[in-house]
């Protein structure tokens, strides 16, 4: 388990005041790096030995949205193993006394000793976010997966479930092809390419997001309280992402793709 303090800050958000949904889930991503360097798994260890774990799927539940100023405490915990396959925890949750350890406005790891409290006992109504995750492990000179080992996991600590969540399935079902409507499309940008050399897992949300805004399938208000997200084949610098949604049961899907049809990533907003 690890956890650390920060602040929401103004860069981070939009023009309303509120957090940007992006930035909010910059912080998943952000902490699991954290939690690789703090027990030497950093993604520089994993690029020395060309490996790098891919993120093949996300569950976010956000019940409340931090403000601006406001110190929140990140989390993350890895709590299962299965085949090709490891889950992780996240969470965003306001501050507790026991955990509260680091100076006011600081941005440092929060150490949780035997007999402190941790994120299995912080009420409900404490989190801004919750979220479970599946991740894979892969060559990084020929992007198969490959088999984790012991060696891969345990240093991250125990496997322990804090969050109790249940995910039925990792697919994100898709529409009859007749039922989406067409919602933009954007330009692969530099500015989304992360150190794997394919869009960022977070951008894909952050971009299908904007998009519903923009082509007027929600309002600018809207934010979602529920995120799934399937990853299918990654994008890179000079691709096209195209947008097709369809909304049903109070549920927005949207399909990420490319001109030609290969399928990038799905995700369900509600």
């Amino acid at each position: 388990m690890y956890e650390y303090k920060t602040r929401i800050r103004y860069s981070e958000l939009d023009e309303s005041g509120r957090i940007r949904l992006l930035s909010l889930l910059n912080y998943l991503q952000d902490t699991s790096c954290f939690h690789g360097q703090s027990c030497g798994m950093s993604t520089e260890h994993y690029a020395r030995i060309h490996r790098a774990w891919l993120l093949n799927y996300w569950d976010i539940h956000i019940d409340a949205l931090p403000a601006e100023g406001e110190e929140i405490i990140a989390g993350t915990a890895p709590h299962d193993s299965k085949g090709l396959f490891a889950f992780r925890n996240f969470w965003l949750r306001k501050p507790y006394a026991a955990a509260d350890t680091s100076d006011s406005g600081s941005s440092t790891s929060v150490s949780i000793g035997s007999g402190s409290s941790d994120s299995s006992n912080t009420p409900d109504n404490n989190y801004y976010l919750r979220a479970d995750s599946s991740w894979f492990l892969v060559n990084t000179d020929t992007m198969m997966p490959i088999r984790h080992t012991a060696e891969d996991i345990e240093p991250y600590g125990e496997l322990r479930d804090h969050l109790g969540l249940s995910i039925r399935t990792r697919k994100v079902r898709i529409p009859d092809a007749s039922k989406l409507q067409p919602a933009g499309g954007c330009a692969v940008t530099r500015y989304m390419i992360d150190s794997n050399h394919h869009v960022n897992n977070i951008r894909y949300i952050g971009a299908a997001y904007d998009a519903l805004i923009d082509s007027g399938l929600v309002t600018a208000d809207y934010y979602p309280s529920h995120i799934r997200a399937e990853y299918r084949h990654a994008a890179v610098y000079g691709d096209t992402l195209c947008f097709s949604s369809c909304t049903e049961g109070g549920n927005i899907t949207v399909l990420v793709s490319a001109p030609d049809g290969r399928e990038f990533c799905a995700i369900e907003f509600s």
